[in-house]
């Protein structure tokens, strides 16, 4: 806006941007900004004809308001169930034992794993936020008693995957993922966290990374973890899958969630994903039974993706 334009502003009192900070679980503190401009008179009133919100830097919202009814009347009223709905349960994680050594633990719509190397754990994936990774990793400890978390690899930086993370790292935990998303981790961390601290910022520690470019293999107590770059895939260019040989199981972010009941059909996505991901397991020649994926329910047959994308007859 020129200086003359905001010279006007100020002087019919109009109201020219309005900022604050707002935050995030893998970001920190980051600001927002909606800026007002080409004020009109609408009958009584003068309002903004635009108006643009940037969040970080980066746009969010472009209005352009062509016209306005001052006191207008509007009836807003809660849908009865909303009114009605009790406060969120408290945090709970489930747990449930899969194989020796192997645990799953969940929340609603998320879902990680925790495996018995010998003398330490490897946890797969540091869901949702700090809350969650805390209460995580108290049943983790109950699973596996006596043995340090060395390890929690991350399939992708999606922020409801990624949002966990720091926890770990405060706990001194060393985190596992593409070696692309590496950057990322590290200028986004070193943010201020003042609206929302978390255990990272409340003790600060310095993260460590071991990093995966095609594939990882981590051993240990018997058990072995394939991690393989999900080239070529849609959902996120950093992606990793996560599979265990021994049991024949496997683990992703994102792309096909297995669905409650016998209806094997993810029906919140169309299958363009997991398309991608079975050819990402056939290409690796990787001998899947069994699905438990960061979302969707619990364990299913390695068959329920195959009637997905149509290779088998539901």
């Amino acid at each position: 806006m020129h200086d003359k334009e905001l010279i006007l502003g100020f002087a019919q009192n109009l109201v020219e941007k309005v900022s604050y900070l707002s935050t995030n679980e893998v970001v920190g503190d980051y600001p927002i900004e909606i800026a007002y401009s080409d004020y009109a008179d609408f009958g009584t009133v003068k309002f903004p004809r635009h108006i643009v919100q940037t969040e970080d830097g980066h746009p969010t919202l472009d209005i352009t308001v062509n016209n306005v009814q001052p006191n207008a009347a509007v009836a807003i009223d809660a849908p009865a169930n909303v009114q009605s709905a009790p406060p969120p349960p408290p945090l709970r994680v489930g747990v449930e034992k899969f194989a020796d050594g192997v645990f799953f633990f969940t929340t609603p719509n998320a879902r990680n794993w925790a495996v018995d190397f010998g003398d330490h754990i490897v946890v797969v994936e540091g869901q949702g936020s700090d809350a969650r990774s805390l209460a995580a990793i108290e049943e983790i400890k109950k699973a596996i008693p006596g043995k340090p978390i060395r390890y929690v690899i991350n399939t992708h930086a999606h922020y409801d995957h990624a949002g966990g993370l720091r926890t770990y790292v405060a706990q001194g935990v060393t985190v596992v993922t593409h070696e692309m998303n590496k950057p990322f981790y590290e200028k986004v961390w070193a943010r201020p966290r003042t609206i929302a601290p978390d255990s990272l910022s409340k003790a600060p520690k310095a993260a460590v990374f071991e990093t995966v470019g095609d594939k990882k293999v981590m051993s240990g107590g018997g058990k072995t973890l394939e991690l393989y770059y999900m080239k070529g895939t849609s959902h996120n260019m950093y992606n990793l899958l996560v599979f265990m040989p021994g049991s024949g199981l496997a683990f992703w972010g994102d792309g096909y969630n297995p669905p409650e009941g016998n209806d094997p059909r993810d029906l919140g996505r169309t299958p363009e994903q997991a398309i991608e991901l079975y050819r990402v397991i056939t290409m690796n020649n990787l001998d899947v039974k069994t699905i438990a994926p960061a979302h969707g329910a619990g364990p299913k047959p390695f068959d329920n993706l195959k009637k997905h994308i149509g290779l088998i007859a539901p």
